[in-house]
């Protein structure tokens, strides 16, 4: 599927900590990401996100074992209503 990277490039383990430094680097005030398992939420983005400050949910299909999430800079922004 994606010929020009390598097997382990695309292995979770590998691109975990490369994707949270990137975001730590960024520190970007409103984050969506798309193809969130509930496990790699659940292990590491959720935590990920309250321990650098930010407000997080995440919206999953009942049919998916994966969703989107949604997350934002506490300090500049805060929820006012959801769905």
């Amino acid at each position: 599927m994606f010929p020009y990277a390598s097997k382990a490039s695309l292995k979770w383990k590998t691109r975990r900590p490369l994707l949270l430094a990137e975001l730590s680097y960024l520190k970007p005030d409103i984050m969506c990401l798309q193809e969130v398992y509930t496990k790699n939420w659940d292990d590491t983005y959720d935590h990920w996100f309250k321990r650098e400050g930010y407000g997080a949910q995440m919206f999953q299909s009942v049919y998916k074992s994966h969703g989107v999430s949604v997350s934002w800079n506490k300090e500049r922004f805060e929820v006012v209503d959801q769905l």
